[in-house]
């Protein structure tokens, strides 16, 4: 089967990015990596699979995997012909408004939209990364 992968984009963050890259690329991978970091807790999992699959490309947080998209949604997602979970090969599933039973086993907190729960508790912290990445960096120090 094919591997779909879910892309989270920063828009919210896009003025902090254009600040990071005219300071420094540094300042930059510091605060996605702790975006990373404070974004796990909040992933569901049974194997820790799509964690630690996860990976950064720029200012962008990729979680790999063909089920990344329904468990971000929190909804089952269904084959529009078969109306199955299982979808045929090719097929493009469609949310259904079903929740999905959230896995806690793994991560106590999991949820959905776990990126806009992280930044909801640790924005003002991520500030501080990079406002410390950027000082460090202009101040000569690694």
């Amino acid at each position: 089967m094919a591997g779909v992968d879910i892309q989270l984009h920063l828009p919210n963050l896009s003025r902090y990015t254009q600040l990071m890259r005219q300071a420094t690329p540094e300042a930059q991978r510091a605060v996605i990596v702790q975006m990373v970091k404070d974004t796990e807790p909040y992933v569901p999992a049974r194997t820790k699979s799509l964690s630690l699959r996860t990976q950064i490309n720029d200012d962008t947080i990729v979680y790999p995997g063909p089920y990344a998209r329904f468990l971000y949604h929190g909804k089952v997602m269904i084959d529009p012909v078969t109306k199955s979970p299982y979808a045929r090969y090719g097929a493009h599933k469609i949310v259904t408004a079903k929740d999905l039973d959230m896995k806690k086993t793994v991560h106590a907190q999991a949820t959905a939209f776990w990126y806009d729960y992280a930044k909801r508790k640790n924005l003002q912290k991520w500030r501080n990364v990079m406002v410390k990445a950027v000082n460090s960096r202009l101040n000569g120090t690694p």
